[in-house]
């Protein structure tokens, strides 16, 4: 009796807990984002309820790296971990119920690659959104992104700043954005130093600044001069900074991706830990900017 009351109170329950914002949700715009990440592949979604809710959802091996075993819901915040992304406007209630089902399905579910795994929520989600997927049997993570947005019509697809960063104090007010430092915590390359050069984002548009490379060790601080890399902006909009290693042999490497909305004058700084250590991918940078 218990295993059939479960799912029973479950439903219940998350019906409630829908049902009590279903009002302020549908004055909104509401969007799906599916993103592919950095180092172990891997995908999720980003529930965005236009009201200043989102939330991630993601479906991964409660013991990690196991290919078949217990499995949990991950709600992590993954957007530092983000390689790629897509994004969807969608029906608020479509939306509502793509969660709810997501949860009532995978809350339990034991973990199977290629079976049932990260791949197989987002493509429940987005077929709940009423999107199209056209994905093969046991598709890539890193391959869900460009599948999606081939086979739909996203709103945004990998475009910097990310969307959800901008402000809603949008004011006429102009300031102007410095990188004051960055700092390297661990080096991408394993034998040698990492050759970093900047690239900022505002408006869907990128800029490299300065027009050369940066060498930098494990635990080395670079300070570039402030009418080196800058950028003005109005308050209250977003913009993305990124740090590259120049790979001379091989695809530059993205080690640093900060999406930021400029709210006011100070200091903003980020830390973020990008590939994995198993992989002899794992980088570690820390940015500050100042705004001025």
């Amino acid at each position: 009796m218990q295993s059939i009351l479960r799912p029973i109170l479950f439903t219940l329950l998350m019906a409630l807990c829908f049902t009590g914002s279903a009002d302020t949700i549908k004055a909104n715009e509401c969007y799906l984002v599916v993103s592919s990440e950095t180092g172990v592949p891997h995908t999720a979604c980003m529930f965005d309820y236009g009201n200043g809710t989102r939330k991630w959802l993601g479906f991964q091996p409660k013991e990690q790296f196991s290919p078949n075993g217990s499995g949990e819901i991950d709600e992590s915040d993954r957007e530092q971990l983000i390689e790629k992304y897509v994004r969807f406007r969608v029906e608020p209630q479509d939306l509502q119920t793509a969660e709810m089902n997501a949860r009532q399905k995978y809350q339990n579910a034991r973990y199977k690659l290629g079976i049932c795994d990260c791949v197989n929520l987002v493509v429940d989600v987005v077929r709940d959104c009423k999107l199209r997927v056209k994905l093969p049997f046991n598709f890539l993570p890193d391959k869900v992104v460009e599948r999606l947005a081939k086979s739909n019509q996203p709103s945004q697809h990998d475009t910097r700043p990310f969307p959800w960063a901008f402000s809603s104090v949008n004011q006429n007010v102009d300031l102007v954005v410095s990188l004051k430092e960055f700092r390297c915590h661990k080096t991408e390359s394993i034998l040698s130093r990492d050759k970093i050069y900047v690239r900022i984002f505002s408006g869907g548009n990128g800029n490299v600044f300065p027009m050369k490379t940066y060498r930098v060790g494990k635990d080395q601080k670079i300070n570039p001069q402030k009418s080196t890399v800058s950028i003005s902006i109005k308050k209250g909009d977003a913009i993305a900074i990124q740090l590259w290693d120049d790979d001379k042999n091989d695809p530059d490497d993205l080690v640093f991706d900060w999406s930021v909305p400029i709210t006011g004058k100070g200091e903003l700084s980020n830390r973020q830990v990008r590939g994995t250590q198993k992989a002899g991918s794992e980088s570690i940078y820390e940015v500050v900017l100042l705004v001025e």
